[in-house]
């Protein structure tokens, strides 16, 4: 794991000490189990683990106290995150804590964006039941996940800290709805299947219909662009809008 990987695993764990502070939630960091192998070389033992597990606390206002809750994190210098990142043995962890009713959180950091998401488990077993899918892009996680606040991230002298329980939708979250169901569209898929507590994605639009691949996605950030510059506006904060799209 790459330094920045690292030092997204503290920031969840310094969110998470304040969290158990607020009585919200308790989170633990697991380790990779190791031995000592010939030569005295250290070596793994087993499968690398969820990377934080814990449970609710009952100051928690989203989800019922003593719920499981296991959090994975990934992150990526590109607009995407490569479906190889997330390891089989991973997903089969995941898989098996969300069968018995935890609440699962994939967290991503596009470290060159400064954004950092949070996703369901559900959300991303649907991703990994479609082989054609490469990569889950900035868009995937703008559309379908939860854009964490964070404190102290670039502050010279200040801890890092990404508050993993209090995502907002991203700004831009409509235009990025839209371009996965474009990317949909052009594959010849239908939408995916949500859960009947989770609300779909938006509808294709159909302005998209007989359009090629290209000229979706050039519209899609023709949108995107344009919904950037209403956003600005109306911040009246132009000098103190982060690359990224977020404040």
């Amino acid at each position: 794991m790459s330094a920045q990987g690292r030092e997204l695993e503290l920031a969840i764990g310094r969110a998470a000490a304040r969290y158990l502070r607020e009585g919200r939630a308790h989170l633990r960091r697991q380790f990779l189990p190791t031995v000592i192998g010939a030569g005295g070389y250290i070596r793994p033992a087993g499968d690398a683990p969820i990377d934080f597990l814990g449970c609710t606390g009952p100051n928690e206002p989203q989800y019922v106290a003593g719920r499981q809750l296991a959090v994975e994190c990934k992150e990526t210098s590109i607009d995407r995150l490569p479906v190889g990142e997330l390891h089989e043995s991973q997903r089969s962890a995941l898989a098996v804590v969300h069968g018995l009713g935890a609440i699962v959180l994939v967290v991503c950091d596009f470290t060159a964006r400064g954004e950092v998401y949070a996703v369901t488990w559900q959300r991303v077993a649907e991703f990994y039941a479609k082989p054609w899918r490469k990569s889950l892009s900035l868009e995937w996680f703008r559309a379908m996940g939860l854009l964490l606040p964070e404190t102290g991230r670039g502050e010279k002298g200040e801890l890092r800290r990404t508050l993993f329980l209090d995502g907002k939708e991203h700004w831009a979250r409509a235009h990025a709805q839209e371009a996965i169901e474009a990317e949909r569209l052009a594959n010849g898929t239908i939408s995916l299947e949500v859960p009947d507590d989770e609300s779909p994605p938006a509808p294709v639009r159909s302005e998209y219909a007989g359009l090629t691949k290209e000229q979706i996605q050039q519209r899609v950030r023709a949108a995107a662009m344009e919904g950037s510059g209403n956003a600005l506006a109306r911040s009246g904060r132009r000098g103190k809008w982060r690359k990224g799209g977020s404040r």
